[in-house]
């Protein structure tokens, strides 16, 4: 019953921040970069649950997502099914005894992956290799310092609910 809960806890936080990402995140762009807010959601989910049920809902949601924002379809769900799948690997393979520094680490690799991805397929082929990766990087580290306080914030609640 818990999962359940959780689940639709994550449903409903995935609704608010599509919503969000295509209303008011338009207004804090930098050089045309925005922060991709929806992706939390994915992160967590790759991150609690098993790789098959995390990349079955990863691309639910990600063809949602390509839905209701009427973007080219199937791109999303593509980054957010490969985010599932590595997700879930680096989570065993990434050892270190610092929490918070072991999901940084997850939380920028799997970033990387997913602009990499969505990017390359919604290219327009008059930019250059370089400007890509940079565009690539640019969203990546916009992206993680708008993700590290919430992540943060959650490891101390998971540290204090453990002691």
């Amino acid at each position: 019953m818990k999962n359940y809960k959780l689940i639709v806890l994550f449903l409903l936080l995935f609704f608010g921040l599509t919503i969000l990402q295509s209303t008011i995140i338009q207004f804090i762009e930098i050089e045309g970069i925005t922060p991709f807010l929806p992706i939390f959601v994915i992160i967590y989910i790759s991150i609690m649950f098993n790789r098959n049920f995390g990349m079955f809902i990863s691309f639910l949601l990600g063809l949602f997502f390509d839905l209701l924002t009427a973007s080219n379809l199937g791109i999303t769900s593509l980054g957010f099914v490969l985010i599932s799948f590595f997700g879930f690997s680096l989570k065993k393979h990434i050892q270190t005894d610092n929490l918070p520094a072991r999901l940084t680490i997850i939380v920028s690799i799997l970033l990387f992956i997913f602009f990499v991805t969505t990017q390359f397929f919604s290219i327009n082929y008059t930019i250059s290799f370089g400007m890509f990766l940079l565009n690539v990087l640019f969203s990546t580290i916009y992206t993680l310092l708008i993700f590290l306080p919430f992540l943060f914030y959650e490891i101390n609640f998971y540290i204090k609910d453990n002691e």
